[in-house]
């Protein structure tokens, strides 16, 4: 616990005389090396930790989704999301609901996942880092907002055709803008179709000895997965303008996404027992949409004040089949399950603010929120035997709902040309109710109140120091919430449990304390530091039980946890520290996370999942028309107590991607990268310690490098 401090302080020491360093070189001739879409302007007048990551850095990379693009930014990494639900989102090392994702100022759908939309449909994402009154507070990490394409100064037409391949399997894409712009309207329309295939073979090693050290069994099982989806993404904006500054803009998402994940396995006994199915497979098919429809109404009021309204409807069915086969080890029957689930979500949401600019340097926001979101659920399972036998399993069925309303007030306060405030105050009451198949109802009520205090402190016109501390929550998810079991098909096992939700789950709710330093190094360049502190009530971690002859993980809540962590950033053109450099900008941040249950005994007593360090280093090389550039990522792992007798060992990752563009005569653009260069194996271990025996079970999974080839053209591109 003695290193943070000390990293931290001199991480801190370190930047002013790196800065100083920096302008004595500064005031030197150099070559002009621009980093687009940095937004590092906006992000120095921001009162609040925000970091801003405009539409061309996202598609400098030419990443295929928006999570690959965010996995650079700083305090961001990835996860598996799971289930083939894709990649997941975390800042400060945590995801799992800790990170508020919103779409243009609304948050998403349960399930959502950054990997179906592609960075060309974004016009900028937005990482705030502490908490806002306005955006919300259900985002103990933070928040990331995205902001959809917005219609151009000038008409554009522009096309990009993408061509990839890992392993023996191709993945194209397409992708398209079409906008254009009156007196009275504008409109643009955005388009993503793609397919995309991870092929993952791994190995799973089930392994169980004694406590006096002799193995009792162990199994190795080669599997093989492979997750292919085709997504397309349609993103329709129309804006009006009314007025005497009115608009009403209607923004629209319509996103469909097929998927199938299939799973092979052949099983190989080594000692002890075989497993309940050697030989088996799975497959999982699952078909969603999401329908999201925004209306915004705005207009401007004298002073510099505004008033506005926002009405959104979602509705998001997604329909899901799953196949078990499976051959048992003793003499017995083969076995298919068929499962069938159908969900979906409905939902509306109206929101109002009024804003307004008094004098003595005040400017004042308030507004509401309203929030309601029905889900339904059925799901029906039958046992098919060779005999002919059909064993049907009780169907489940549940419905819910959550009410949301919030009110909040802000005042941004300019105190004098080197500090800055900001306080708010958001209240919000929460309501979820759960019917089951039986029609009872299962309800519960939460009330929460954020304050948010904001400071920036800025000395000069290239520093600036920030401090933040506020009152942020993470409330249960309806399917945390939801009695429902999901069962696993083979090798039922203390470190393979069943799942079951909980409605007895309260939110989580946290304090939290942000500051940092930033040092601005000419036009583009950064030096900056942060340092974060959360302590967390009622954290939620899975408790195993034996239920009967099965072992089942339930979510609960379980006291108290403290998280804290720094995270360095550097984005700098080389020609900031040395006279006739080569045009090359260096970008590179690193995040270090610690938490602490105090439940849970030590050591490695911290939050499952958590990543204990990111880092990233970039170069960029960009003369005439040839563009160059190189990215390592790297996230590390290590071991993680879940419960009082289990444990998890994620694997540490390390990815190279490259990338040239050449510019073309025509005006068209030509692109070649690779990434996940190194291909290296992911091993990860799931562990169980018991007073007579240690169960652990080790999964190696490959990994592939994947080529893609772009082409983009168009007209009228800015």
């Amino acid at each position: 616990m003695q290193i943070m401090p000390c990293a931290i302080a001199a991480a801190l020491a370190l930047l002013p005389a790196v800065s100083r360093a920096a302008d004595q070189a500064a005031s030197q001739p150099m070559d002009k090396v621009q980093v687009t879409g940095s937004k590092l302007e906006q992000r120095r007048q921001e009162t609040a930790s925000t970091l801003l990551v405009g539409h061309e850095e996202l598609m400098k990379q030419g990443d295929r989704s928006l999570a690959e693009a965010l996995k650079r930014i700083p305090g961001i990494s990835l996860g598996d999301g799971g289930g083939g639900k894709g990649s997941e989102i975390r800042m400060r090392g945590l995801g799992s609901g800790y990170v508020q994702i919103l779409l243009n100022g609304m948050a998403v759908p349960n399930g959502f996942s950054l990997d179906s939309i592609a960075p060309d449909l974004i016009e900028r994402v937005e990482v705030v880092q502490a908490a806002s009154a306005e955006l919300g507070t259900q985002a103990i990490a933070g928040t990331i907002n995205i902001v959809l394409r917005k219609v151009a100064s000038r008409p554009v037409q522009e096309f990009k055709l993408t061509l990839g391949r890992q392993w023996q399997h191709l993945l194209p894409g397409l992708n398209g803008q079409i906008s254009g712009k009156t007196d009275s309207y504008s409109y643009l329309v955005g388009l993503d179709l793609q397919r995309s295939m991870e092929d993952e073979p791994r190995m799973v090693d089930d392994i169980q000895h004694g406590r006096q050290g002799g193995l009792m069994h162990r199994r190795i099982r080669d599997e093989r997965e492979t997750n292919s989806a085709n997504m397309f993404n349609l993103s329709p904006r129309v804006s009006w303008n009314l007025g005497e500054g009115e608009t009403l803009t209607s923004q629209n998402f319509i996103g469909v996404t097929r998927r199938k994940v299939a799973i092979s396995g052949q099983e190989r006994l080594v000692a002890g027992e075989a497993g309940e199915y050697p030989d088996g497979g799975s497959v999982f098919r699952a078909k969603t949409l999401m329908l999201r429809s925004d209306l915004h109404w705005q207009r401007e009021l004298e002073a510099g004040g505004s008033r506005e309204y926002k009405l959104g409807v979602q509705h998001n069915p997604r329909r899901t089949e799953y196949d078990f086969g499976g051959h048992p080890s003793s003499p017995g029957l083969p076995l298919r399950r068929h499962v069938s689930a159908d969900v979906t979500e409905t939902g509306v949401t109206a929101s109002g603010k009024y804003a307004a600019q008094p004098s003595g340097g005040h400017a004042l926001s308030a507004g509401w929120e309203l929030a309601h979101l029905r889900r339904s659920q059925d799901r029906f399972e039958n046992e098919f035997f060779a005999t002919g036998a059909v064993v049907p399993v009780p169907d489940e069925r549940f419905k819910g709902s959550s009410k949301r309303f919030a009110a909040y007030v802000q005042d941004e306060w300019e105190f004098s040309p080197a500090w800055a405030f900001s306080l708010g105050l958001r209240g919000e009451l929460l309501k979820t109710t759960i019917q089951d198949r039986q029609q009872q109802d299962i309800s519960r009520r939460s009330p929460i109140l954020s304050p948010i205090l904001q400071a920036a402190y800025k000395p000069s016109a290239e520093q600036k120091w920030r401090a933040g501390i506020a009152r942020t929550y993470k409330a249960p998810t309806m399917a945390q919430l939801f009695p429902r079991r999901f069962t696993i098909d083979a090798n039922n096992s203390a470190v393979r449990p069943d799942i079951q939700g909980n409605p007895d789950l309260r939110p989580e709710r946290a304090w939290g304390l942000d500051a940092g330093y930033e040092r601005y190094v000419g036009k583009n360049g950064l030096l900056a530091a942060s340092v974060f502190l959360r302590r967390i009530d009622d954290v939620i971690l899975p408790l195993l039980v034996r239920d009967g002859t099965r072992w089942l993980a339930t979510p609960t809540n379980q006291g108290q946890a403290d998280v804290h962590g720094f995270t360095l950033e550097a984005k700098l053109p080389l020609a900031s520290f040395m006279a006739d450099a080569p045009p090359l900008a260096l970008n590179a941040n690193l995040t270090r996370n610690w938490s602490r249950v105090k439940r849970l005994p030590g050591p490695d007593n911290r939050l499952a999942q958590q990543q204990p360090v990111s880092a990233n280093l970039g170069l960029e090389y960009s003369k005439g028309q040839l563009d160059l550039g190189a990215d390592f990522n790297y996230q590390g792992g290590g071991r993680a107590r879940i419960g009082i007798d289990t444990a998890s060992v994620n694997p540490a990752s390390r990815e190279l991607d490259v990338y040239g563009i050449w510019k073309l005569e025509n005006g068209g653009r030509l692109r070649i990268g690779v990434s996940n260069l190194l291909h290296r194996d992911q091993v990860s271990r799931e562990e169980y310690l018991a007073q007579a025996f240690f169960r652990e079970q080790i999964s190696t999974a490959r990994s592939g490098a994947v080529l893609r080839v772009t082409y983009e053209f168009g007209k009228g591109k800015e």
